[in-house]
C-alpha cells in the first residue's frame, strides 16, 4: 500500500459530540510539522511533538505526554511521530469529549458562564502563563467569542470543533469581521485556504485547560 495512503488515515477519531476530523492528510501533517520545527533540524522537542499530535486531532494532552515519555527520547522526527499516531489509532483510545472539556472550563468559572476578563487573568498572568493576552484574543477571535462572558459548554464545543475542523484564513477573518469591527491588518492576506496553524494556535490553550 502507498505509505501516503497510510498516513492519510492517521488523524484522530472525532471527539464525542464533536465534528469529524479534517486536515490530517499527508500534506497537512507535514505542514504542521514544518511550522513547529522552527530551527529546521527535522526534529521536534517533546512539547512541540505534543502540539503536533494535537494538530493531528488528538485532544488529550496528558495522554500524549505519557505516550511520548514511553518512547524515552527528547526529540522526535516526522516518521517517529507518525508511528506514535499509528499506536494511538490502534489502541482505540477515545478522544476528549465536550463534556470533559466543559468540566475543565467550569473549574475556572463561578457558574455556567466564564468571564473573559477572568479567563485572561488565569491564562495570561503569573509565572506559568499559558499564552500572551494577544494570543488568547486571537484564539477567541477564531472561536467567534467576543462577548464579556461565554457559556462553558458552548466554548468547549467551539474549541474542539476548531481543533477538528480548523477555519480557513479567509473564513476566520470573515467571522471576525461580521462579529466586531476588525483592524485592516487583521484582514490582509486572508487566502481562502485551510491552515494547519489554525489548529495549532489552540494547542497551548487546550493543554492549559486539560492540565
Amino acid at each position: 500500500m502507498d505509505p501516503r495512503r497510510k498516513l492519510d488515515r492517521l488523524g484522530a477519531p472525532k471527539p464525542k459530540d464533536g465534528e469529524e476530523m479534517t486536515m490530517t492528510s499527508q500534506k497537512d501533517l507535514e505542514a504542521a510539522f514544518g511550522m513547529l520545527d522552527e530551527d529546521r533540524d527535522g526534529k521536534l522537542t517533546k512539547s512541540e511533538a505534543i502540539n503536533f499530535l494535537i494538530c493531528a486531532g488528538w485532544c488529550l494532552p496528558e495522554e500524549l505526554d505519557s505516550e511520548l515519555s514511553d518512547v524515552q527520547r527528547s526529540h522526535f522526527s516526522f516518521q517517529e511521530l507518525c508511528e506514535v499516531l499509528r499506536r494511538l489509532s490502534s489502541s482505540k483510545t477515545e478522544n476528549l469529549s465536550v463534556a470533559q472539556l466543559t468540566t475543565s472550563l467550569l473549574y475556572l468559572a463561578d457558574n455556567e458562564s466564564l468571564g473573559l476578563e477572568h479567563l485572561n487573568e488565569v491564562v495570561c498572568t503569573g509565572e506559568k502563563a499559558a499564552m500572551s493576552p494577544e494570543e488568547l484574543e486571537n484564539v477567541l477571535d477564531t472561536l467567534g467569542v467576543f462577548d464579556e462572558s461565554v457559556d462553558c459548554p458552548e466554548l468547549a464545543k467551539r474549541i474542539l470543533d476548531a481543533v477538528c475542523n480548523p477555519p480557513t484564513k479567509a473564513g476566520a477573518a470573515k467571522s471576525a469581521k461580521s462579529a466586531k469591527p476588525a483592524k485592516p491588518k487583521q484582514l490582509e492576506n486572508t487566502a481562502a485556504q485551510p491552515s494547519s496553524r489554525s489548529r495549532d494556535s489552540h494547542s497551548d490553550f487546550l493543554r492549559f485547560l486539560t492540565a
